[in-house]
């Protein structure tokens, strides 16, 4: 009997440990996704920058 609940104990934790890696694993996924997502929005934020300052100078030297 003791043996018994010692086992079903270990295969509890057992079985809890794999479910907390799954979690984490996709939570990894999860933020990776979002680090490219990221990069992708800097890259486009960057270029609109660099578009509204070539504008900004075109202005300028149209009014001059």
């Amino acid at each position: 009997m003791r043996r018994r609940k010692i086992q079903d104990t270990r295969q509890e934790i057992a079985r809890q440990i794999d479910e907390e890696n799954r979690v984490i694993q996709q939570k990894e996924q999860e933020v990776m996704q979002m680090e490219l997502l990221e990069m992708e929005l800097i890259k486009k934020l960057q270029n609109t920058q660099a578009i509204q300052k070539q504008a900004y100078m075109d202005l300028e030297s149209a009014i001059q």
